[in-house]
């Protein structure tokens, strides 16, 4: 658990770093654990404008080049207009 909550803080900042959305977290859910893995949140809000596509290419650039950097085996899922 505590390596998932080191991970999160280095992706959370290059999340500030690398994209142009307003990022928060991370933090845990209410329901810290799905199917006995542990769960972070990281909130990356995005102006919904012409740049948006661009946007979120980074975002998934800067998460795929985070999981290959420090060799992360976990599962980082994006979740587009969450509730």
């Amino acid at each position: 658990h505590a390596r998932l909550e080191k991970l999160s803080r280095i992706l959370s900042s290059r999340l500030s770093q690398e994209t142009p959305g307003l990022v928060t977290g991370p933090y845990t859910p209410a329901n810290e654990q799905l199917a006995g893995q542990w769960i972070m949140h990281i909130r990356v809000s995005l102006k919904k404008d012409r740049n948006l596509s661009s946007a979120k290419d980074m975002i998934l650039k800067c998460v795929k080049q985070f999981e290959k950097d420090s060799s992360y085996m976990g599962h980082v899922s994006i979740d587009v207009d969450p509730i």
